[in-house]
């Protein structure tokens, strides 16, 4: 039994009047809540869900619906009739009924026409609503027999569940692209030859990257919401620490060097670098950042250091200079021999 149906004789009492008001009103509201009730659905199951419910509702002959580009870029269709089990040799039939319509210009937020009637002679009186900002996620369109459809009250009730379904496609189609995004964030980190880390505002880590793995051997469970200083080398945890609370505290960006435990026990110079991480909302949500495996560089900072002490220590004259005779460097034993300090012959020949 269909909630709302016109009087066959075509005249209302004001009470059937105030009683298709009453209908409409519940019919309202019970569409309004559609997007909720598919929370969790495909497309093309919101789609069959929607047909059946107008054509339930409304006096419609059928519904027919055109999701734009669901599946590799091809249009889903759905339809609901009173004929009888739905199939989609019905769905061909309204589509072939309705595609010298659909294919013509077109315009207005609800346009009306009477096209071939695809289950008998004569025409059908139909209307197109579109679902979503101008069409963005499909077409909706409604069919009756009925020389007065579509009215005022039907318009709403259509535009109604089009919203609905309208609400919950870009919703699944907003979930898909951050989806397709994640991928691709997560493909691009696990190509970088560096760690890359997000922490949470307690500084427990919540993405790592291939490279985390591979460098401290845990799984990803167990890298997963593990304080990172577990991992510092003990001497340099306070330090670590404290630029960490103390950029977390500014909402700064920090940058710190420290030595971690490797994979194979190995304690490795690591150069730490976080920038701080926003929601929508603008609230301070953690970091995220990089670790680079510094300890060659350093390594290689120590001897230089270590070669400059012995060189500026050294009684001997060591002096550097390029290839145009130009000196680069005059140490302390030179400046004893020849007489000269550092200042009055670097940059001369």
């Amino acid at each position: 039994m269909r909630l709302w149906r016109r009087s066959i004789e075509g005249k209302e009492t004001r009470s059937d009047e105030t009683s298709r008001l009453r209908r409409c009103i519940r019919d309202l509201v019970a569409l309004s809540g559609l997007s909720v009730a598919w929370s969790g659905h495909e497309p093309l199951q919101i789609a069959e869900s929607l047909a059946d419910v107008l054509l339930h509702t409304l006096c419609l002959d059928f519904a027919y619906i055109r999701l734009n580009g669901q599946t590799e870029g091809v249009a889903l269709e759905a339809g609901c009739t009173d004929q009888g089990p739905d199939s989609s040799e019905r769905i061909q039939l309204i589509d072939r009924a309705l595609a010298p319509w659909l294919q013509s210009n077109i315009t207005g937020p609800a346009a009306v026409a009477s096209v071939a009637d695809p289950f008998g002679s004569g025409t059908v009186r139909v209307v197109l609503i579109p679902i979503g900002f101008e069409r963005a996620c499909g077409v909706l369109v409604a069919g009756s027999r009925h020389v007065d459809f579509p009215t005022d009250a039907e318009r709403v009730l259509l535009s109604v569940g089009a919203n609905q379904a309208a609400i919950i496609l870009q919703h699944l189609r907003a979930e898909q692209a951050l989806r397709e995004s994640e991928q691709r964030f997560r493909t691009l980190c696990d190509m970088v030859p560096v760690v890359i880390w997000m922490s949470d505002l307690d500084g427990r880590c919540t993405y790592v990257n291939k490279q985390w793995i591979e460098f401290t051997g845990k799984t990803l469970d167990q890298a997963l919401g593990e304080g990172w200083l577990r991992s510092v080398h003990p001497d340099d945890r306070e330090h670590a620490l404290n630029t960490f609370v103390k950029a977390s505290d500014a909402r700064k960006e920090y940058s710190m060097e420290f030595r971690r435990r490797r994979a194979d026990g190995e304690h490795r110079w690591i150069l730490d670098t976080g920038v701080p991480l926003y929601t929508s909302l603008g609230s301070f949500a953690g970091y995220i950042g990089s670790c680079i495996d510094i300890t060659e560089r350093r390594q290689a900072e120590v001897a230089q250091r270590q070669l400059a002490a012995i060189v500026e220590s050294s009684n001997d004259a060591i002096i550097s200079k390029t290839l145009e005779g130009i000196i680069t460097s005059w140490n302390t034993g030179a400046e004893h021999i020849f007489g000269y300090t550092a200042d009055e012959v670097l940059g001369r020949p």
